[in-house]
């Protein structure tokens, strides 16, 4: 994932929609120190983001 996102400019904000909660944790993390994105969400099932 990290590979395509690096190469995306002005990213504000990822939600990681799919996974369970510890992968998507990691991943969080990983693209938060590789890629300095710190607004990472992680919604719950049937949570609803406003965009």
């Amino acid at each position: 994932m990290q590979k395509w996102l690096k190469h995306i400019k002005n990213v504000k904000t990822v939600i990681l929609t799919h996974g369970e909660d510890d992968p998507r944790k990691a991943l969080k993390q990983k693209i938060s120190e590789e890629l300095g994105i710190s607004n990472i969400e992680m919604p719950t099932l049937h949570q609803e983001l406003v965009l």
